[in-house]
């Protein structure tokens, strides 16, 4: 649950990250420094697919924790031998 958390905050600093590097690529257009705006591009697209990489994570960490959570739910209303083959499945 904690790793849970700490992916989506560091998702959100990501995107973060990435509206300062489009910041930084209109600021260089705007003083007419196309290599530094294609540069600062480059780097918020880099962030890009490292959110979307998080996303993917984020996602599949989350269904984990679902049916871990539906998972315990079950077993703290069976009894405990049905439980444990419950586990065994």
């Amino acid at each position: 649950m904690v790793t849970l958390m700490l992916n989506m905050i560091r998702m959100c600093a990501n995107l973060l990250v990435q509206d300062e590097w489009f910041r930084r690529a209109q600021l260089a257009v705007e003083k007419g420094d196309d290599e530094l705006a294609k540069e600062a591009l480059k780097r918020r697209k880099s962030n890009q697919e490292n959110a979307d990489t998080m996303k993917t994570q984020l996602d599949q960490q989350r269904k984990a924790v679902d049916q871990l959570i539906q998972n315990t739910k079950w077993g703290l209303c069976l009894p405990l031998p049905v439980s444990r083959a419950m586990m065994a499945v």
